[in-house]
């Protein structure tokens, strides 16, 4: 089994937080709702309070380059709100 991570940063205008973090638990509980070992985390920048990263921890046998389907919502969703950069990793080393 191969570990991945998705990265979906969002630069937004810092004008619509609130319908953000809505949007943040709604994707959040689409998540917990279609994954039972992975997770996801949801980060703000300490330095430009309206820049966002979401990171999805997925584990699978095979999986798609340009993302996976929630990963793929997401980044359609966040689109309208600001800026989105998607990138995905595989895990390569892991230390203590």
């Amino acid at each position: 089994m191969n570990q991945y991570l998705e990265i979906i940063e969002l630069r937004t205008t810092g004008q619509n937080r609130k319908e953000l973090e809505g949007i943040f638990e709604k994707l959040i509980a689409e998540f917990d709702a279609e994954r039972e070992k992975e997770h996801i985390q949801v980060y703000n920048s300490l330095v430009i309070e309206s820049d966002f990263a979401i990171h999805l921890h997925v584990l699978s046998e095979d999986f798609n380059s340009e993302g996976s389907p929630l990963g793929l919502r997401m980044v359609s969703a966040l689109k309208e709100y600001g800026l989105v950069h998607h990138n995905i990793w595989c895990k390569y080393l892991s230390g203590n």
